[in-house]
């Protein structure tokens, strides 16, 4: 949307809003093979808002004011189908009814995409700049201010990945038969909070010397601060 509130003030506001979600072929198909392809059976979604403001002062000063706001979620689960211990193999999951199995030249199930995992961020970010002519000089300053948090929870190894590749009897079907392990990757699920913050700002200024010659000058300032 875009308003006129008066010949020298205006403002506009944009909105986006996307949700995706895919359902797994597991468990709609009877076929174990079909759980290496991943699903969202939850809503994804990604979101964004922007509102600006714009106000000519003057046949020589501007100032513009934005603001923004951006949210993801993405949900990445999938239906239970079959687990290690499930499977005779004495090893801990931390996703029952779940793992991760790749032969090579034969068949995989699960894959570490597809294994329970999130992603949440939000940005915040708001900023101001004016810009005035005097004279020869166009003297401009203003600034901006942003925080984003993310908290992450991924699960690609917390069931196990089991891999056969043949390095033992030359197929990954015999090694898999032979019960001979070529690497299994292993560990807790991935915690990572995120977080930062930005500020920054700035002075600057066009001089035009004479017809040919403009000089030009600036300072600024950045910071940031962030934590896990």
């Amino acid at each position: 949307i875009d308003y006129q509130m008066s010949s020298n003030h205006s403002l506009f506001g944009r909105y986006l809003h996307t949700d995706s979600r895919a359902q797994a072929a597991w468990p709609r198909t009877t076929n174990l093979l079909t759980s290496a392809v991943r699903g969202r059976p939850k809503t994804s979604i990604a979101k964004s808002f922007t509102f600006g403001d714009t106000l000519v002062l003057g046949s020589n000063m501007i100032n513009s004011f934005r603001a923004a706001f951006n949210r993801t979620h993405v949900d990445i689960n999938m239906a239970p189908f079959l687990d290690a211990p499930t499977a005779g193999v004495k090893m801990y999951t931390y996703i029952p009814g779940a793992m991760v199995l790749n032969i090579t030249g034969g068949f995989s199930i699960g894959t570490g995409g597809s294994i329970y995992q999130y992603v949440d961020g939000d940005t915040y970010q708001v900023g101001d700049d004016f810009t005035m002519v005097r004279g020869s000089h166009q003297i401009a300053f203003g600034g901006s201010l942003s925080y984003w948090d993310s908290y992450q929870l991924i699960n690609g190894r917390s069931p196990g990945d089991f891999t056969f590749n043949g390095s033992r009897t030359g197929l990954g079907l015999a090694d898999f038969l032979a019960g001979q392990l070529f690497r299994l990757e292993h560990g807790a699920p991935g915690i990572l909070p995120l977080d930062q913050t930005y500020i920054g700002v700035y002075a600057q200024d066009a001089w035009r010397a004479t017809d040919r010659v403009t000089f030009n000058a600036d300072i600024s300032q950045i910071d940031y601060h962030g934590g896990t």
